[in-house]
């Protein structure tokens, strides 16, 4: 396959360890599809290179939403991600964790990870087959902010949001460089010129490494890393935005060519258990997408399109060797789709309608040639009224979906959701407010949860349906000054929760999907941030979750009954910089190897940073030196499968 870019390589040395390690790859298509990507906005004027005023609501920015939480600098800048799972772990009310596919997924309130659509400028970006994100294999290079929405916004789905947005204010030019524990390399170069922006990532390591303290009975190469652990990256982002008259839009492409290997979960028997002995060799993404508003005396008129193609491949081995496959998994999966809306605004009041179409398919060369296709719609309307110092707003949402392709096996009937949200605003003033919202959320079963049968793990069934939640809450905000906050009391209910079951036939276990009775949880949610100057910022977040109705055998599995982090950030325009982040995550339950509920015990994480700005006018230079997990803490987000232990890495970044 041509290539534009390229691993710098270590396939030679992986190979010696027994992995069939492949070379980062960026098609010669998708490198087209980049170039091309900006040719529009070259005329564009460039006032609209910012994210700021409209240009934010173009892009599909949450308006609206029911207490939406965000991060944006000094945090992200403070935790220099290269992938998406850096950020993520960092929002409020999220949970993240490395999954027995090693993908790494989050959790919004100790729900299931399929129950939140995660967008980038208001495009999907959930997977079309298995409706989850794999945050590692994602890049970050470009995310300028990132918020989270427990009760959703009608306008893009039926379930919580987690948004990312394009960073507002590109640098001309930027590098960065970084090497770390596991053989971690990282390199990156950002240039913008006028409203267009260009990023390119390279990231790689031979391997995680274990905690002192881990009982794990694996390790690779001698040394204590994760078998199977090792990780690629490259990426290519552009984007564009542009403004003429009335008409504003942007349009932004990503490419991305991961490879990873999935380590064996520790805690089961190799002589008896159904272990993974996997590699994703291929785990390639192609992602397109524009959005435009046209505003006009009598409203706007908002528009979003975009195509997603996922190319993977699975190479399954039968022991920890990883020298030879005995069998692979080819396939392909696209999501396309368009929406529309309109919003109307009069004196103290606004109207907005919309609806969307999409059609996600799957594609499964091998071992079998299967395909699967869906088509979805959704409609939608919302109403807000806002006089004075109370506010009302009440939405509603209805999503549909018909099989379209079953891969041969009998085709799921229609489904048909609808949601609803309602919120009335008290503030007494400009500093606080006061919040109640009662909502109706929920979602359809993926592709993968109703056809997903190949992997030999699982068994179909045929009565799954969709699942639902009922969430009130009641918060109270600062919102001006050094010091704001907000405090969340929330109670749940989720009805027909799709879960999984452990069934017993011809002496083998299998997994089955199922619709399970509810579970409700009560939480509290507290987010504070204190600015003491324009270079110290101090933040907390924590959440407390009391699960209802858990038994032996139906339960969350994975969710921490409490977690917070605690951020303090010092940056200045030049001279000496640092952070510390001090995390905890509280005790959860994982499920066994015959279906039991195995504690998890709790645990905390101190990550801290040392860096030194040097400035000469528009030009600077950063030296810095982080440290994850510093005290090399013995993490446990998901049975047999434990978080890195201590890692450090260093490097610098060139601004021009």
């Amino acid at each position: 396959m041509t290539t534009c870019l390229t691993s710098n390589g270590r396939s030679q040395k992986q190979a010696l360890r027994g992995r069939s390690v492949v070379p980062s790859r960026l098609s010669k298509r998708h490198c087209i599809f980049l170039l091309t990507l900006v040719v529009p906005a070259w005329g564009g004027s460039s006032e609209a290179n910012t994210l700021e005023g409209d240009v934010v609501t173009v892009a599909g920015r949450m308006r609206g939403a029911a207490s939406p939480l965000e991060i944006g600098d000094p945090t992200i800048e403070a935790l220099r991600p290269r992938t998406l799972d850096q950020i993520v772990r960092s929002l409020p009310s999220i949970s993240l964790a490395q999954n027995s596919r090693g993908e790494s997924v989050a959790a919004v309130r100790g729900r299931g990870e399929r129950e939140t659509l995660v967008t980038l400028e208001g495009i999907p970006l959930n997977d079309p087959w298995d409706g989850r994100v794999n945050f590692a294999a994602l890049p970050a290079g470009l995310i300028g902010a990132a918020q989270v929405a427990p009760e959703g916004d009608v306008a893009f789905a039926s379930g919580s949001v987690v948004a990312f947005d394009l960073i507002s204010d590109p640098p001309r030019l930027s590098g960065m460089a970084e090497k770390g524990t596991g053989d971690l390399a990282s390199a990156q170069l950002t240039a913008s010129l006028s409203s267009i922006v260009v990023d390119a990532l390279h990231t790689e390591r031979s391997g995680a490494p274990l905690s002192s303290a881990s009982d794990a009975f694996d390790s690779q190469n001698g040394q204590r890393q994760r078998t199977n652990s090792d990780r690629v990256l490259s990426s290519l982002s552009a984007a564009a935005r542009f403004a003429r008259g009335p008409f504003q839009g942007g349009a932004f492409a990503l490419s991305s060519a991961s490879s990873y290997g999935v380590p064996p979960e520790n805690h089961l028997d190799p002589e008896g258990d159904q272990i993974r002995y996997w590699r994703v060799p291929e785990d390639d993404r192609l992602l397109l997408g524009g959005y435009g508003a046209l505003t006009q005396s009598a409203g706007t008129i908002r528009t979003r399109l975009w195509h997603q193609r996922t190319d993977r491949r699975i190479e399954i081995f039968p022991d920890a060797s990883f020298l030879t496959p005995t069998s692979t998994e080819d396939a392909s999966s696209k999501d396309t789709g368009a929406a529309i809306s309109a919003e109307h605004s009069g004196g103290s009041s606004s109207v907005k309608a919309g609806g969307e179409l999409r059609r996600l398919s799957h594609d499964q060369a091998s071992p079998e040639d299967e395909k699967f296709a869906r088509r979805k719609g959704a409609a939608w309307l919302s109403a807000e009224i806002d006089q004075n110092s109370t506010s009302l707003s009440g939405s509603f949402r209805f999503e549909g979906s018909e099989s379209l392709q079953s891969g041969g096996r009998p085709e799921a009937p229609h489904f048909g959701l609808f949601t609803g949200r309602i919120s009335a605003a008290y503030r007494p003033d400009t500093d606080w407010e006061v919040r109640l919202s009662a909502a109706r959320l929920g979602r359809l079963p993926s592709l993968r949860e109703l056809y997903g049968e190949q992997l030999g793990r699982f068994l179909i069934n045929p009565d799954l349906k969709p699942e639902s939640r009922n969430v009130a809450s009641l918060s109270v905000s600062r919102l001006a000054g050094p010091f704001t906050f907000t405090a969340t009391g929330f109670a749940e209910r989720s009805n027909d929760g799709i879960g999984q079951r452990v069934v017993l036939i011809d002496d083998q276990l299998f997994r089955q999907r199922i619709n399970q009775d509810g579970f409700s949880s009560l939480g509290l949610e507290v987010n504070a941030n204190l600015e003491l100057s324009s270079a110290l910022h101090i933040s907390a977040t924590a959440t407390a979750l009391s699960f209802q109705d858990v038994t032996e055998t139906q339960f969350p599995a994975e969710r921490p009954e409490n977690q917070g982090e605690a951020r303090l950030i010092y940056t200045a325009d030049s001279g000496i910089g640092g952070s510390l982040f001090l995390r905890h995550r509280g005790e959860a339950f994982s499920i066994g190897a015959e279906g039991e509920r195995i504690r998890l015990p709790a645990s905390q994480e101190l990550d801290a940073e040392l860096s030194y700005r040097f400035l000469a006018k528009d030009r600077s230079l950063d030296l810095f030196l982080r440290v994850e997990n510093a005290f090399d803490a013995d993490i446990l987000p998901q049975l047999g499968l434990p978080a890195p232990g201590r890692t450090a890495r260093g490097g610098l970044r060139l601004s021009l």
